[in-house]
């Protein structure tokens, strides 16, 4: 009986084991920095072609004096041909000649406004700024209208400067807004 026992706890625990580890961590909408997370609940865009301008918000405003924020831009398609923005990875690694990646000639904005300061995370055009390192976006699922407005996007990013580095997520609507 005691066996018994014993098999039965040890297969309880391995079924405990098995359900908290299969590795589904539900992550978060925002981006952390220097170990603190800025919650992003929302997302904007204003493009309908390449260059994609992208930022993710909290609060609805990313203008208001607490706001905290990250905006860049996502080239797709070719050199002689603008295309939708697709799922896929896009990176700072790609070159001119191969446009699907992060944009060359836009910025790259991280910014927290919670303190009256208005302390600005990272900010800067990455292709002047000898401290960027990198970028990486993937875009995991993407949904667009016919005209290609971006609907919805489950996207991760990280951005590397010498002394900065962000990481963030973003699942959810695209509201398409002329700001």
């Amino acid at each position: 009986m005691k066996k018994l026992n014993l098999l039965i706890g040890f297969l309880i625990g391995i079924s405990i084991l098995a359900c908290s580890s299969d590795g589904s961590s539900e992550k978060r909408n925002g981006f952390t920095y220097n170990g603190i997370f800025y919650e992003t609940n929302f997302a904007k865009s204003d493009s309908q072609s390449s260059p994609y301008h992208l930022i993710f918000s909290d609060p609805v405003n990313h203008n208001l004096p607490e706001a905290h924020f990250g905006s860049f831009y996502l080239d797709s398609g070719t050199e002689i041909e603008d295309g939708p923005l697709i799922a896929g990875k896009y990176s700072t690694a790609n070159g001119r000649n191969n446009r699907f990646g992060i944009h060359g000639y836009q910025f790259i904005h991280f910014q927290d406004n919670s303190n009256q300061d208005e302390i600005h995370i990272a900010s800067g055009y990455w292709f002047q700024d000898d401290r960027f390192i990198s970028g990486d976006v993937t875009i995991n699922s993407i949904s667009s209208t016919e005209d290609d407005f971006i609907t919805e996007i489950d996207i991760d990013y990280k951005f590397r400067w010498n002394s900065v580095t962000i990481i963030g997520h973003y699942n959810g609507p695209v509201i398409r807004d002329d700001f």
